[in-house]
């Protein structure tokens, strides 16, 4: 009996950790695309260099959650996942492609990159 509330323990306890990192995904997708929208309508006129280093960031984040998701639930979850589908295709990402172990990356951190380049032309200019 207590073998068996034990392993329902664990089993709830995984399906609460999938349900998180699922919900994690979405909301990182969401906020990047946020931070997309506010560059496009913003008017920001970044320089090539700048421009480049945010495209390398978002397309870094972007494998890194697809990469948590295919490591976590399979390849065809995270082509279904609807959020990062949607980020990926505003990237201009190949869907199929499924991402090197090199984007075992800490998203939050190239996170910080681009709202950081986001400040300072936001407040400094080109």
């Amino acid at each position: 009996m207590a073998a068996e509330a034990s392993l329902l323990e664990v089993l709830n306890g995984i399906a609460g950790i999938e349900e998180r990192l699922r919900r994690d995904v979405k909301k990182f997708c969401n906020l990047l695309e946020g931070i997309l929208k506010g560059l496009c309508e913003g008017g920001v006129d970044l320089g090539r260099q700048e421009h480049r280093s945010l495209q390398s960031n978002f397309v870094d984040i972007y494998m890194c959650l697809k990469l948590h998701l295919t490591f976590h639930f399979g390849h065809q979850e995270a082509l279904q996942h609807t959020e990062l589908a949607a980020l990926g295709s505003q990237l201009s990402q190949e869907p199929e492609v499924i991402p090197e172990l090199r984007y075992a990356i800490d998203p939050g951190s190239k996170l910080l990159e681009i709202v950081s380049i986001q400040i300072i032309f936001s407040v400094w200019g080109t």
